[in-house]
């Protein structure tokens, strides 16, 4: 199951373009692994010429901001941003439901930069230090202490490290105190409800495309 969905025309702020663009949403269905019905849905806006995209992929949540002209109801529109939110890869969980349910996340990992021009600035050796604690916000923005430890420079003109210390907010390797499962080491498969399927199917009616 398969789709193009025509939102509508974007205005020129969107990538400097003097010329309106078409906006449209693709959505699938389809069972990639034998696991059962992955629902994928992304976002394409294409030059006039439709030769070429100048924005795409899973910007669908700030995509009204840029849309003139729609072609389907902003309602229509809304859900279907709602769904993405939800379902958009159920097949690629790295949370089993409960740890879901809790807002488990993965840190994407802290402040190298800040750290290497503190370390330039007091005189640290610039490839490798052990042991210098330093406190900065962690995913929620509460102060929180990291060891240093595992910060190793690869450039002293760059901030790029091969590894940054994750907040304790990271759930990668952390078990479910219900099921035991460790989050972030498998593709959990979420089964996708069969309303959400029928709803899907629905959008490539003629009566969603005539906004009925």
């Amino acid at each position: 199951m398969k789709q193009t969905l025509l939102v509508g025309y974007a205005n020129g702020r969107i990538a400097n373009r003097r010329r309106s663009c078409h906006v449209e949403v693709n959505v699938e269905i389809v069972d990639r692994n034998g696991k059962g019905l992955e629902l994928s849905i992304s976002c394409a806006v294409w030059n006039r010429s439709g030769s070429d995209i100048v924005m795409g992929g899973q910007g669908l949540g700030d995509l009204a901001d840029y849309v003139q002209d729609w072609t389907m109801l902003r309602a229509q529109f809304d859900r279907i941003v709602e769904v993405w939110r939800e379902w958009h890869l159920n097949g690629m969980r790295a949370g089993c439901k409960h740890q879901r349910a809790a807002g488990w996340r993965v840190c994407p990992g802290h402040y190298s930069a800040q750290a290497r021009e503190e370390w330039d600035e007091s005189g640290m050796p610039i490839y490798r230090h052990k042991g210098l604690r330093v406190s900065y916000p962690n995913c929620d923005g509460k102060e929180e202490n990291f060891w240093t430890s595992h910060w190793y420079m690869v450039d002293r003109e760059s901030s790029r490290y091969k590894s940054t210390p994750r907040c304790s907010l990271d759930g990668v390797g952390k078990p479910c105190p219900e099921c035991g499962y460790k989050y972030g080491t498998q593709w959990l498969h979420d089964e996708l409800p069969q309303a959400v399927i029928d709803e899907v199917r629905s959008w490539m009616s003629p009566e969603f495309a005539a906004g009925v």
